[in-house]
């Protein structure tokens, strides 16, 4: 996946993060709290994951199962929502980096 994004796909990846956090909104079971963290593109652009961080962490296995189930159907959401030239293939992913961010917050905090 690509480190180093030029503004071009910066936006590309803007435009995915934004279109992925609606649908999630719309698409949750409000059972739990999903928040899309960030995407990661591709070199080509045809394929990107989408990075989310999921409250409570016992949700997450479902939560991400349901997504990846219903990738093809966030895939159609992004063509009709989008003018994406290169309209790439969706995996989601939870973001351990995330947790971990958060962890060392909380530990940093405790003392």
């Amino acid at each position: 996946m690509k480190e180093n994004l030029n503004i071009k796909d910066e936006r590309f990846g803007g435009i995915i993060k934004e279109l992925a956090a609606e649908y999630v909104a719309r698409h949750s079971n409000r059972q739990s709290l999903l928040t899309v963290t960030r995407i990661m593109l591709s070199n080509d652009l045809k394929h990107a994951n989408i990075m989310l961080s999921v409250f409570p962490r016992t949700a997450e296995h479902a939560a991400i199962d349901f997504l990846n189930r219903h990738k093809d159907d966030f895939r159609d959401y992004v063509k009709e929502k989008s003018r994406l030239h290169i309209l790439p293939f969706f995996k989601f992913f939870p973001d351990e980096g995330e947790y971990n961010r958060q962890r060392i917050t909380e530990i940093l905090e405790t003392n």
